[in-house]
């Protein structure tokens, strides 16, 4: 598994890595299931729509580089 460094004050771009295409939010809003939830599509061009920035949410830690091996 690959992990990347993604600063709180910076920007990524989102890309599949089978489509070639780039994560971006449509504009689009909904009211349900949750209200404001925005529509998210594959775009095929980068843009301001395909930059995320971190708002909200939680850290995960990597996993430790100690691995036992003595087993």
């Amino acid at each position: 598994m690959n992990f990347i460094q993604w600063r709180r004050d910076g920007a990524v771009k989102l890309k599949h890595k089978g489509t070639q295409k780039y994560l971006a939010a449509s504009g689009q809003q909904f009211n349900r299931p949750i209200s404001g939830q925005m529509e998210i599509v594959a775009q095929s061009k980068s843009g301001g729509a395909t930059e995320w920035k971190v708002a909200e949410g939680a850290f995960v830690s990597p996993p430790s580089v100690n691995i036992h091996t003595e087993l």
